[in-house]
């Protein structure tokens, strides 16, 4: 089905890759896929000044930067924009990568090996305030959530919310599959927060990795 451009706006997407050719050629995947490129840079002082310039909605982040570590960036731009959903795009499928990117807020995780496809799929969740991960590393860190937990501060109900919010429904969706209303679960989504300590979707989901409270039915990716 073709997507109506005119119904809604394209989300923009700052590119951020230090590699000229692969850049721009994500951008023509993108393009392509109805999203809007609206710049492409190759180091971290550019990603900076181009978000400062120009309305972003997502940034496509390379970690492997000539000017700072890839992650040193996500963490400013999540003090400095964080309206703005980042979506790492990298060769590193170690684990650690992985629980640090999401740590310091990614909304999504895709290795490079991946489909085109696989990466317009990141940011149409990032846009909608989803986490992606990509399958070859959802497994991996998923086997980490059933490691001995530490102490487990949520209730039953909240474990429930917890699980699906993981699993990228919304808070509409989460009334209904448990039956109770809208302003309980946005309650529930509130005291998760607090309690472990967070302020968005990725952050909760990489501390409820962290803290073992998630089973890998509960990781949110494409098949």
């Amino acid at each position: 089905m073709t997507m109506d451009h005119r119904a809604q706006p394209r989300p923009r997407v700052l590119v951020v890759e230090d590699h000229a050719v692969v850049r721009r050629g994500l951008c023509a995947v993108l393009e392509s896929a109805g999203l809007a490129c609206v710049a492409d840079v190759g180091t971290g002082a550019a990603a900076e000044r181009a978000i400062q310039q120009a309305s972003v909605d997502v940034v496509l982040l390379d970690l492997g930067l000539p000017d700072v570590d890839g992650l040193q960036l996500l963490r400013r731009l999540q003090a400095t924009a964080p309206e703005v959903a980042v979506v790492v795009l990298t060769m590193h499928a170690e684990e650690e990568y992985v629980l640090r990117a999401l740590a310091v807020g990614a909304s999504g995780y895709v290795l490079k090996l991946a489909e085109p496809e696989a990466v317009v799929e990141a940011i149409g969740r990032a846009v909608k305030g989803e986490l992606y991960l990509d399958p070859a590393v959802a497994r991996p860190v998923a086997r980490r959530a059933v490691q001995p937990a530490r102490a487990d501060p949520l209730t039953a109900r909240e474990r429930e919310v917890l699980e699906r919010i993981a699993r990228g429904l919304t808070n509409r969706r989460i009334a209904e599959e448990l039956f109770v209303s809208l302003n309980t679960v946005e309650t529930h989504r509130r005291h998760i927060l607090e309690k472990l300590g967070v302020h968005s979707r990725a952050e909760l989901v990489a501390q409820a990795l962290e803290r073992g409270l998630l089973g890998d039915h509960a990781i949110t990716s494409q098949t």
